[in-house]
């Protein structure tokens, strides 16, 4: 799972505050479902396109038609996004 120090000291102390020891670990654990789904299903997707920057590939690969760069573009923005924060 991507970031998981920070993300757990980034709400612990509210989530703490809120919900308990119990709620917390609970809601982690519910939460880190979803977001392992979607990183196999993107590590999947990018397996199928193996290339340097495999995720611009595939994102550019399965969008719409004319909607390739854009999806690209997007893609390695977030990236970075997230990268910087």
């Amino acid at each position: 799972m991507v970031a998981i120090i920070p993300s757990i000291a980034s709400v612990l102390a509210l989530n703490l505050g809120v919900s308990g020891p119990g709620g917390t670990i609970w809601s982690w654990i519910i939460g880190g479902i979803p977001i392992q789904a979607t990183v196999l299903s993107v590590a999947e997707i990018a397996s199928r396109y193996p290339t340097a920057g495999g995720l611009y590939f595939a994102s550019s690969a399965l969008a719409p038609a004319g909607w390739g760069p854009l999806a690209a573009w997007v893609s390695g923005l977030a990236f970075i996004c997230v990268i910087k924060t």
